[in-house]
């Protein structure tokens, strides 16, 4: 029996490209993890949105990640959670309205 060197080229390329979709994924996995640890680890909500926009930042290796919360009806928008500098908490800002 003859082996097709290009068949087992071509299947040993597919299996490389799985491999490396699944560790993409496992990353993307073990971050949501963290991420819902340090959540469960405090009680006040923009400790726990700070440490999301840390994980997050540190795990997609961002420069930048922000959490915005909008007021609703939209008068406010308000920066709640920053990665690139985590003593910015609660800054609000009235976006102007577009007619």
């Amino acid at each position: 029996m003859t082996i097709n060197s290009d068949l087992t080229h071509a299947e040993g390329e597919r299996l490389a490209a799985r491999i490396a979709e699944l560790e993409h994924e496992r990353r993307h996995l073990l971050a949501v993890i963290e991420i819902l640890k340090e959540a469960s680890s405090s009680l006040h909500f923009i400790d726990i949105l700070q440490a999301i926009a840390r994980k997050l930042g540190e795990s997609f290796g961002l420069d930048r990640c922000s959490i915005f919360l909008g007021e609703k009806g939209g008068r406010q928008v308000g920066l709640v959670a920053s990665y690139e500098d985590p003593t910015i908490r609660n800054y609000h800002h009235a976006p102007e309205r577009n007619p």
